[in-house]
Protein backbone atom coordinates (compact mmCIF):
# COMPACT_ATOMS: atom_id res chain seq x y z
CA UNK A 1 0.00 0.00 0.00
CA UNK A 2 3.07 2.37 0.96
CA UNK A 3 4.95 1.88 -2.82
CA UNK A 4 1.25 2.50 -4.82
CA UNK A 5 0.48 5.69 -2.70
CA UNK A 6 4.27 6.76 -3.15
CA UNK A 7 4.16 5.85 -7.12
CA UNK A 8 0.34 7.40 -7.68
CA UNK A 9 -0.33 10.30 -4.88
CA UNK A 10 -3.85 10.97 -4.56
CA UNK A 11 -5.72 13.88 -3.92
CA UNK A 12 -8.25 11.84 -1.89
CA UNK A 13 -7.86 8.70 0.36
CA UNK A 14 -9.99 6.43 -1.19
CA UNK A 15 -10.31 3.31 1.98
CA UNK A 16 -12.67 1.09 -0.07
CA UNK A 17 -9.74 1.03 -2.53
CA UNK A 18 -7.08 -0.05 0.15
CA UNK A 19 -8.92 -2.72 1.66
CA UNK A 20 -9.74 -4.54 -1.34
CA UNK A 21 -5.93 -4.41 -2.31
CA UNK A 22 -5.42 -5.91 1.12
CA UNK A 23 -8.33 -8.72 0.49
CA UNK A 24 -6.77 -9.19 -2.83
CA UNK A 25 -3.62 -9.96 -1.74
CA UNK A 26 -4.52 -12.43 1.57
CA UNK A 27 -6.21 -15.60 -0.39
CA UNK A 28 -3.22 -15.37 -3.18
CA UNK A 29 -0.62 -15.87 0.11
CA UNK A 30 -2.92 -18.57 0.82
CA UNK A 31 -2.26 -20.26 -2.71
CA UNK A 32 -5.91 -19.07 -4.59
CA UNK A 33 -6.08 -17.52 -7.89
CA UNK A 34 -7.34 -14.21 -7.80
CA UNK A 35 -9.35 -12.65 -10.06
CA UNK A 36 -12.67 -9.78 -10.50
CA UNK A 37 -15.67 -11.57 -11.18
CA UNK A 38 -18.94 -10.89 -13.44
CA UNK A 39 -22.01 -12.26 -13.16
CA UNK A 40 -24.89 -11.23 -15.46
CA UNK A 41 -24.87 -7.53 -15.37
CA UNK A 42 -23.11 -7.55 -12.06
CA UNK A 43 -19.52 -7.59 -10.54
CA UNK A 44 -18.28 -9.96 -7.72
CA UNK A 45 -15.12 -7.86 -6.28
CA UNK A 46 -13.05 -11.16 -6.51
CA UNK A 47 -13.16 -14.86 -7.36
CA UNK A 48 -10.71 -16.98 -5.08
CA UNK A 49 -9.83 -20.36 -6.54
CA UNK A 50 -7.86 -23.12 -5.15
CA UNK A 51 -8.04 -26.95 -7.19
CA UNK A 52 -11.83 -27.12 -6.79
CA UNK A 53 -12.45 -24.61 -4.32
CA UNK A 54 -14.25 -21.23 -4.98
CA UNK A 55 -14.81 -18.34 -2.69
CA UNK A 56 -16.47 -15.21 -3.56
CA UNK A 57 -15.88 -12.25 -2.25
CA UNK A 58 -17.67 -8.66 -2.49
CA UNK A 59 -15.94 -6.03 -0.33
CA UNK A 60 -16.93 -2.33 0.95
CA UNK A 61 -15.84 -0.44 3.98
CA UNK A 62 -19.45 0.34 5.16
CA UNK A 63 -22.62 -2.03 4.80
CA UNK A 64 -24.62 0.16 6.89
CA UNK A 65 -26.33 2.20 4.04
CA UNK A 66 -29.45 -0.34 2.79
CA UNK A 67 -28.49 0.33 -0.87
CA UNK A 68 -24.83 -0.30 -0.26
CA UNK A 69 -25.86 -3.66 1.94
CA UNK A 70 -28.25 -4.46 -1.68
CA UNK A 71 -25.32 -3.44 -4.01
CA UNK A 72 -22.98 -5.99 -2.04
CA UNK A 73 -25.24 -8.82 -1.79
CA UNK A 74 -26.99 -9.04 -5.01
CA UNK A 75 -24.61 -10.71 -7.29
CA UNK A 76 -23.89 -13.18 -4.76
CA UNK A 77 -27.42 -14.35 -4.29
CA UNK A 78 -27.47 -14.34 -8.20
CA UNK A 79 -24.95 -16.82 -8.57
CA UNK A 80 -26.36 -20.28 -7.42
CA UNK A 81 -23.45 -22.46 -7.09
CA UNK A 82 -22.63 -23.92 -3.44
CA UNK A 83 -19.48 -21.95 -2.95
CA UNK A 84 -18.73 -19.73 -0.27
CA UNK A 85 -20.20 -16.71 -0.15
CA UNK A 86 -18.35 -13.22 1.38
CA UNK A 87 -18.81 -9.81 2.30
CA UNK A 88 -16.25 -8.08 4.08
CA UNK A 89 -16.82 -5.05 5.75
CA UNK A 90 -15.28 -3.00 8.18
CA UNK A 91 -18.21 -2.26 10.70
CA UNK A 92 -19.20 -4.75 13.01
CA UNK A 93 -23.14 -3.80 12.65
CA UNK A 94 -24.31 -5.79 9.80
CA UNK A 95 -21.85 -8.98 10.79
CA UNK A 96 -23.63 -12.39 9.76
CA UNK A 97 -25.43 -14.85 7.62
CA UNK A 98 -27.21 -13.29 5.18
CA UNK A 99 -29.22 -16.45 3.24
CA UNK A 100 -25.92 -18.59 3.47
CA UNK A 101 -23.59 -15.25 2.31
CA UNK A 102 -21.31 -14.88 5.54
CA UNK A 103 -20.56 -11.09 6.64
CA UNK A 104 -17.44 -10.51 8.04
CA UNK A 105 -15.48 -7.66 9.73
CA UNK A 106 -12.61 -7.50 7.37
CA UNK A 107 -10.16 -7.39 10.35
CA UNK A 108 -11.43 -10.61 12.01
CA UNK A 109 -10.98 -12.32 8.83
CA UNK A 110 -7.64 -11.48 8.52
CA UNK A 111 -6.45 -12.10 12.02
CA UNK A 112 -8.41 -15.58 11.50
CA UNK A 113 -6.61 -16.23 8.44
Amino acid sequence: MGLRNHILPQKHYDLEFSIENIVFFDPRRRGYQVTAGKYADTEVDFVAQKNSILIYFQVTADMTVKETLQRKMRPLREIRDNYEKIVLTLNRLTTGNYEGIQVINVIDWLMAT
